[in-house]
């Protein structure tokens, strides 16, 4: 392993990588001062020796043991397992407790009334494997926060539910309107789905998970394979999380018990039609029914017949759906390793702790991953190696609803998170195989590489795939679907989001248990280790640099890219005053990462940086807009926005992209006249603290 401990001096460069691979890294160029290097190079080994396998396993089979989907009793009892874990770790932990709109399903009903009678069974099927238990407190197959109704109407089959899947049906003549529409899974977020269904004209929307994209078709199902059974159902929100996510009631503010709340009817992040989710099973009488033309081209599933579009009065469907719409409680646990020297400044790490069943890959790996990482930091401290900025380790509640706990912590906090935080580190669904991925901010680039370079093992042959020539991590911006989203687009605070990918076709289902992830996800838990090192050193590296090692050089070069895609030749886009300020924003990261190297080699007292370090990383600040997405108004990065179009995806330059779709030049050069106005300032500011890096390190020289 390429641990900082394997230098021998100030300038000494860390172990050469993988032959191949990206160029060594040196200290000064990661914030690390010559006098820190030993310190933290006997810390990262402590670190990395630490991570104990079986204490993953436990864990893990603790927070699957049960279902426990938000707002339950279960739910809270996996808060006070966290909660006294941390505790364990020698953290200050709290539970914080919130009222949001949670939903249960009374009713659901999806009937075949012609061209004969079925009644989908909306239920999946016990396999009588080890720790699938205590299903009976799971609740029926649902999607949450769809509108009660009940429908009667001809069946279409829609695909994927995409808008230009709707705009081909429109095309070939099928009738949509007052429809029942069943959309397979794939393709874009299922709140999306349903928001398109109910744009075209559909009355209802039936989603179900076909073999083509994550069943038989992909290998053996479980228990004799890792991909989903006939019977499974992927259950989810439908909530319109590319418009906000949070609590529907409470926009804007925490949702206290005493908080004020909108009337259902003004809650514009719910969506307008019924909706339900089905096996595969349950959706093959559905499909085999159609008749009409043969689907396009790509449409064609996996089901052992020719699909067709529907749209007669030969196939018609009763969907009837009924909830309890009612407040219910939820709760985040957060936890605090609070830093020696610059104790108000935070890195946060996250995950959330409710799951639609049982949950073992979806949060729980997260979780386990997050707290052996919250242990060994804990008792690195204890053992005298306390890191110099405080950790704040938060167990967010009902992400699966819309990432409500999350934005609840941040409505909460937001003051002090704007003012104190330093980046955000993200751990949902951690592990379900072996491949590692790393999504991020590219300011945070320099920083994951030298984290990735400390703990890559010879299990691993990908490392070169993930630093690029200069020896920076390939980072890419998230965009939705999971807790960074209020960090990332309400603070511009720079985010990672760490997971380790396999075949995994129990998504959201009863069978994503510590069975399937024993078997099938990460036997041995050796993944699990892999992702809580890397962790731990990204924290602990976070949390102890000398200087922070934002990367705004990556993150110019990354706004150059994207401008270049903008179609400024054929929409007579004026792109210059953009490309000039991303130019100015490269020369003076430049000027900041020789600075910053040059004051870190100088060996300077680390608590003359508090302010200047405070600068540096609220300097991101300056990316914030109101008012930057008129019908968008909680995103507010003028750099990256969630993709409205997919729900899940990272729209770059979103003012100016939604301006294009709408065919608005004069709106586009308008943004992009804003965009380029808001980076220079922040060059300014890069610029600022460059010099006063350069003053410092004069003054440490003489």
């Amino acid at each position: 392993m390429a641990l900082v401990a394997a230098c021998s001096g100030p300038d000494a460069e860390l172990e050469a990588a993988p032959p191949g691979g990206p160029l060594p890294l040196t200290p000064a160029r990661l914030g690390i001062s010559p006098t820190l290097v030993p310190a933290l190079g006997m810390a990262e080994q402590a670190l990395v020796h630490m991570v104990n396998t079986t204490r993953l396993a436990d864990s893990l089979k603790e927070l699957a043991a049960r279902p426990h989907h938000a707002g339950s009793a279960a739910d809270l009892l996996t808060a006070q397992y966290v909660h006294k874990q941390f505790i364990l770790a020698g953290l200050e932990s709290r539970i914080d407790e919130y009222e949001v709109l949670l939903p249960r399903p009374l009713e659901i009903t999806v009937e075949l009334l012609t061209p004969y009678a079925y009644r989908c069974s909306l239920t999946e099927e016990p396999l009588n494997q080890d720790f699938d238990t205590h299903t009976s407190a799971a609740l029926m197959p649902h999607l949450a926060y769809s509108p009660d109704g009940d429908v009667l109407g001809r069946l279409v089959y829609v695909n994927q539910a995409r808008k230009e899947d709707f705009r081909h049906l429109a095309d070939l003549g099928v009738p949509i309107k007052g429809a029942i529409g069943i959309a397979r899974y794939g393709g874009l977020f299922r709140g999306s789905k349903v928001k398109n269904a109910a744009q075209a004209g559909c009355a209802a929307l039936l989603i179900y998970s076909d073999p083509k994209d994550d069943g038989f078709v992909r290998g053996d199902v479980y228990p004799e394979g890792p991909w989903r059974p006939a019977s499974a159902v992927q259950r989810g929100s439908i909530l319109d999380i590319a418009q906000r996510p949070g609590d529907p009631l409470t926009p804007g503010v925490p949702a206290f018990r005493e908080a004020h709340r909108i009337d259902i009817e003004s809650a514009t992040t719910l969506p307008t039609i019924p909706a339900a989710a089905l096996s595969a099973k349950d959706a093959h009488p559905l499909l085999e029914s159609l008749r009409g033309p043969n689907v396009p081209e790509g449409w064609q599933g996996a089901l052992p017949f020719p699909y067709h579009l529907g749209g007669t009065e030969r196939v018609k469907l009763r969907v009837k759906v009924q909830f309890d719409w009612s407040v219910r409680k939820v709760w985040n646990v957060v936890a605090t390793l609070r830093g020696y020297l610059f104790p108000n400044d935070e890195i946060l790490v996250g995950n959330h702790r409710d799951a639609w069943v049982h949950g073992a890959v979806d949060p729980g790996s997260g979780t386990a991953v997050m707290l052996e990482a919250a242990r060994v930091l804990g008792q690195l401290a204890r053992d005298g190696q306390r890191p110099s900025r405080s950790i704040t380790f938060c167990s967010f509640d009902a992400e699966e609803y819309g990432m409500l706990g999350s934005v609840e912590y941040l409505e909460h906090h937001h003051d002090r998170l704007m003012k104190n935080a330093v980046a955000y580190v993200n751990v949902d669904a951690a592990v379900s195989g072996s491949k590692l991925n790393v999504r991020g901010s590219p300011e945070l680039s320099l920083l994951v590489a030298g984290a990735l370079d400390a703990v890559m093992d010879d299990r691993v042959d990908h490392l070169a795939t993930l630093l690029d020539s200069e020896g920076r991590a390939n980072l890419e911006p998230p965009g939705g679907g999971s807790d960074f989203v209020p960090f990332l687009h309400q603070l511009a605070l720079p985010v990672v989001d760490l997971s380790s990918s396999g075949p995994y076709g129990v998504y959201h289902s009863r069978y994503d248990t510590y069975g399937w992830m024993k078997r099938y996800g990460d036997p041995g838990f050796k993944s699990h280790a892999r992702v809580t090192r890397l962790l731990a050193v990204l924290l602990n590296r976070a949390a102890c640099a000398t200087v922070l090692p934002f990367d705004y050089t990556a993150l110019a070069d990354w706004i150059s890219q994207k401008s270049a895609t903008l179609p400024a030749s054929i929409l007579d886009l004026d792109t210059g005053p953009l490309d000039e300020a991303v130019a100015k924003l490269r020369t003076t990261g430049v000027a900041l990462d020789r600075a910053r190297a040059a004051l870190t080699a100088s060996d300077p007292d680390p608590s003359r940086l508090g302010a200047l370090n405070r600068t540096l990383s609220g300097s991101l600040r300056l990316l914030l807009a109101d008012g930057l997405l008129a019908e968008r108004p909680f995103y507010k990065n003028v750099l990256v926005a969630t993709d409205q179009r997919d729900g899940y995806g990272a729209l770059a330059l979103p003012e100016v992209q939604e301006a294009i779709a709408a065919n608005d030049v004069t709106g586009a050069n308008a943004a992009i006249a804003r965009v380029a106005a808001i980076i220079h300032r922040l060059a300014n500011r890069v610029a600022s603290v460059a010099t006063a890096f350069e003053n410092q390190a004069g003054e440490s020289t003489k």
